[in-house]
């Protein structure tokens, strides 16, 4: 380590004792300085011993002309807690022979470290002691007595306000200072708790740059008031002796994205002029490999400075001599930051401004395609500056919105206002861009300028990669990533990564493998993993510099190549013949489980393959990585795709596929679909939804599974933000982070123009169109009772009958049950009724795009059809008995969808006035409420987001998510 010179040292003069002695001590960052005289020749180390532990921690000392130089690193002191810590000299021959240290000059002038400070004996011995929390408050000057003494009535006698606050007042929540809040301290930094919270914040809290209260933020007055590159000041310190009187601002702007301009847009066609500071490190002094193809990428869209905090010799920086402008080599220790600081130096501003962009970019990643897809779509994008992906610690895993942030919600993450650095918006500096507006900014150059050593890399990314983030954020520079959306910290560590690479991610951060930071699964087949993403991916170079730069036992752990590829002996393969329920539950257990196979499951009803299950089959069918089978009731389906199996619910088979399933589509009632007690903590169980309001989805809920069979769901998906919401309620004990709004799948089929429907919808959507014969379809669906008809008079059914052949209608009626004969059928000719039950036609879906009108008193279907936008009559005559369920008449919602009839007489009538004219307001704000997604991608969102939950969170659901 290259100590500087010291500018605070505190000394003393010639001593006539023999013994060791500490003649100065200087102090840095994190820690002092030691020089000590008058050592044995074989005295090599300092020792610091625990007063009442007798614990020992030993320094290294480093031998000069007439003295000795000890470093003494404040944060190893931790071990030693509140106890005094006395120094001797030793040497590594002799263990017994400690020698004191003595002292003479006054060691309080040295300046305190943390809660560490140095003091002289009564016998004149060098020690270090722990400051107490009332020290600690009263040096720092921040104590506001007058505030402290209104809220309390009296002070005991001998007691001051800061001990008095110590001791009691932190405890009863009293605030020190009206810059600090005691309540808010301690409710958003939970691990400060057995500390006194100023006391905390005094010594760590504001160089974490954590908040003391709402009303100062320590990031912002640092940046803005102070210089960045000086951490000796305190700078709540700061405005209590100046900042108050001056008027500086305590806290950046409100809703900074407000003030965004448009952003910096590229002339379409402007050839784009970029520079990239490249910043590396690597502890052998080699350019390796694979950063040689990194730079030789980056230097077809820039002109490359490369600068590696490494010693490194000449022939290896020559390595990059025909791919970057200019390459160096410089120790400094300061990490990536450091280097770009330098790089900026080098180079120097006046040239830097000359370019349309300056890339930031540094070693730490492995480039897995070309850069072409990021500069092309970036280009056209306006922004000031720019990443390839954003993260907050706010939104992790343990977050119950631990999905990825839409980008058009990021207005809203980024004027969200924290207690802590480590919750802003995180834009990684392994490869971050700045165009214009930004690199010409004076105060961006002072940042960058300002950059300094700091003692922990966590404090790196708070100053630095979160700090430039959060600067230009308040300074009105608006930003962009290639991965639009903003995702849980950190998806380079986390599962998200594979699904990155899906989206065109072109890097591999090698700190992923060589530390695994989350513990990621499964990364012993790392390299087939990037291969079934990046078929082209460099991988073996990868592992090449894997192995030279990371301990083989580190790099086994990191993998869990221990554990890859080993099937555990508990582990058995389905039985080849039909087992028992009690069985299959201990067999679910044991079989293991095929991440990438999807079981589909067809109407237990009807036996037909068909609504969002089906949906979401054809979204897939061709895909080959994924395995999928198709459950029947013993219909024979002509299904195409690949990698597609069929079989009965009672074979075998389907037994097999539902013990080795990585994911289960049901349509509300698993049990009834397929028949096998499959567990929710094995399987990804994907309920596909319905389409009901939250009475009458109440209502299904107390009909359909128990909660407890609903815990086994692991979600459910949603037609709209209004259905999201009611859903949890419906379905408890599911929580709302489990319902995905991505659209019922089925509703695919509705909106789909006609040479996208599946053959087998495209032939029941020919066959009706022949028997409509040119007519139009009045399409009635639901339970509508028998005796509606039954007590009829012939003369109302004749008015029905003479409106059909008059208008060229024909009644479509979809029977509750196709097995029973509805009357109708019985009391109207044939040529003004059609019999579209599901023995006829299979897929409601068909039904509904041919409708002209719906008349219905199912609010699911009701609702479904608002996609088509045409009109509805509700026919109410048996929903009396709901009135109690809901506790209001259900006329109220169903108003909404049209006209309502309570009679067979009345349903000529309300056809004419809905066909007359058409749909109103209200049926608009409920399709607008209802369906949220109307592009036909519904399925495809489904797809995306079980690939998600399988490849981010694993197939089955843990303990944590089985509870509301």
């Amino acid at each position: 380590m290259n100590w500087p010179e010291f500018e605070d040292w505190a000394s003393g003069g010639e001593s006539a004792l023999r013994n060791p002695e500490a003649v100065a001590i200087g102090r840095d960052v994190q820690s002092w300085q030691v020089k000590l005289r008058w050592l044995e020749r074989d005295d090599t180390k300092l020792v610091a011993r625990g007063r009442q532990s007798r614990v020992e921690l030993a320094f290294e000392l480093s031998a000069k002309s007439d003295h000795a130089i000890a470093i003494v690193e404040a944060s190893r002191l931790s071990i030693f807690r509140g106890e005094l810590v006395d120094l001797f000299v030793a040497s590594d021959s002799s263990e017994s022979q400690y020698r004191r240290v003595s002292v003479k000059f006054v060691v309080a002038d040295v300046p305190a470290i943390d809660d560490r400070e140095w003091y002289s004996t009564i016998h004149g011995n060098l020690s270090l002691r722990r400051l107490s929390a009332a020290e600690i408050i009263a040096a720092s000057r921040v104590f506001d007595e007058e505030f402290y003494l209104r809220q309390v009535e009296a002070l005991p006698d001998g007691v001051d306000a800061v001990s008095h606050y110590v001791s009691t007042g932190a405890a009863l929540g009293l605030d020190p200072s009206p810059m600090f809040d005691t309540k808010y301290y301690r409710r958003h930094h939970p691990d400060t708790r057995a500390m006194n919270p100023l006391a905390h914040y005094v010594q760590y809290g504001w160089k974490d740059l954590r908040n003391p209260s709402p009303r100062f933020d320590t990031w912002w007055y640092w940046a803005k008031h102070l210089d960045l590159a000086q951490d000796t000041v305190m700078p709540l310190a700061h405005y209590v002796a100046e900042g108050k009187g001056r008027g500086l601002s305590t806290r950046p702007p409100r809703f900074p994205s407000r003030q965004w301009g448009t952003g910096h847009r590229f002339a379409e066609g402007q050839p784009v002029r970029r520079v990239c500071l490249f910043a590396a490190y690597d502890a052998d002094g080699v350019v390796d490999d694979y950063v040689i193809d990194y730079v030789k990428e980056l230097s077809r869209f820039a002109d490359v400075y490369y600068l590696a905090d490494s010693d490194m010799p000449e022939s290896e920086l020559e390595k990059l001599a025909d791919i970057t402008v200019e390459a160096w080599a410089d120790r400094h220790g300061e990490y990536d930051f450091g280097s770009y600081k330098r790089l900026a130096e080098r180079v120097g501003w006046e040239r830097l401004e000359t370019y349309d962009e300056m890339l930031l970019v540094n070693d730490s990643c492995y480039l897995l395609r070309p850069l072409d897809e990021v500069f092309s779509q970036m280009d056209s994008r306006a922004c000031d500056w720019w990443g390839l992906q954003a993260s907050t610690r706010k939104h992790t895993a343990r977050d119950p919105h631990r999905e990825p942030i839409s980008h058009e919600s990021i207005g809203v993450l980024l004027d969200q206002v924290h207690p802590r650095q480590l919750d802003y918006l995180h834009v990684s500096s392994y490869f971050v861009a700045y165009r214009r507006p930004v690199i010409a900014d004076r105060e961006f150059q002072a940042f960058l300028g300002g950059i300094t050593r700091q003692a922990t890399k966590l404090r790196v990314i708070l100053k630095y990669e979160i700090g430039l983030s959060r600067w230009l954020v308040a300074h009105g520079h608006p930003f962009g990533a290639f991965v639009e959306d903003v995702y849980p910290f950190h998806p380079l560590y986390s599962g998200w990564y594979f699904r990155l690479l899906d989206q065109g991610f072109p890097l591999l951060k090698r700190n992923l493998l060589s530390a695994n930071p989350f513990l990621l699964e499964n990364l012993a087949n790392w390299k087939s993993r990037v291969l079934a993403k990046v078929p082209n991916a460099n991988v073996d170079q990868f592992e090449r510099n894997l192995q030279r730069v990371v301990p083989a036992d580190e790099l086994r752990q990191a993998l869990h190549s221990d554990l890859a590829g080993e099937r555990s002996a508990s582990e058995v393969d389905p039985p080849e013949s039909l087992v028992s329920t009690e069985e299959f539950r201990r067999l679910d257990w044991r079989v293991a489980k095929v991440a990438e196979l999807w079981v589909f499951t067809a109407d237990p009803v009807s036996g037909a393959f068909t609504g969002s299950a089906r949906a979401i089959f054809e979204a897939v069918k061709d895909d080959s990585t994924i395995l999928k089978h198709v459950v029947t009731r013993g219909e024979v389906l002509e299904l195409g795709g690949v990698n597609v199996r069929t079989s009965e619910v009672s074979s075998v088979e389907a037994q097999a596929s539902a013990l080795q399933a990585g994911t289960i589509l049901s349509n509300g009632d698993l049990h009834a679909e397929l028949g096998f007690p499959v567990s929710g903590a094995l399987h990804n169980i994907v309920d596909l939804g319905t389409s009901l309001p939250a009475a009458e989805a109440l209502s299904q809920a107390m009909r359909s599974p128990s909660p407890r069979e609903r815990q086994e769901i692991r979600a459910v998906v949603s037609s709209s933000r209004l259905d999201a919401v009611a859903t949890p309620t419906t379905h408890y004990p599911l929580t709302f982070h489990q319902v995905w709004n991505t659209g019922l799948p089925k509703n695919d089929f509705l909106v789909a123009a006609d040479d996208q429907l599946p053959d087998d919808l495209t032939a029941e959507a020919e066959n009706l169109r022949r028997s409509l014969g040119g007519r139009q379809l009045v399409l009635m669906v639901g339970a509508v009772p028998p005796a509606a008809f039954l007590t009829s008079s012939a003369e109302e059914l004749a008015e029905v009958a003479r409106w059909l052949g008059e208008n060229e209608f024909v009644l479509g009626l979809r029977l509750a049950d196709s097995s029973k004969r509805h009357p109708i059928l019985g009391l109207l000719s044939d040529e003004h009724v059609l019999d579209l039950s599901s023995s006829h036609y299979a897929h409601l879906e068909v039904l509904l795009r041919s409708a002209a009108v719906l008349v219905s008193d199912h609010y699911g279907v009701l609702t479904d059809f608002l996609l088509t936008g045409r009109p509805v009559v509700v026919h109410l005559s048996h929903h009396a008995s709901n009135a109690a369920l809901s506790g209001s008449s259900p006329e109220s919602s169903f108003a909404f969808f049209g006209d309502l009839v309570h009679s067979i007489s009345a349903i000529p009538e309300a056809l004419e006035s809905a066909l007359s004219h058409g749909v109103g307001p209200k049926y608009e704000l409920m399709r607008s409420l209802h369906h949220e997604h109307v592009d036909g991608r519904s399925a495809e969102r489904v797809r995306e987001r079980i690939r998600d939950l399988t490849e981010v969170h694993g197939v089955g659901m843990p303990f944590s998510e089985r509870s509301a």
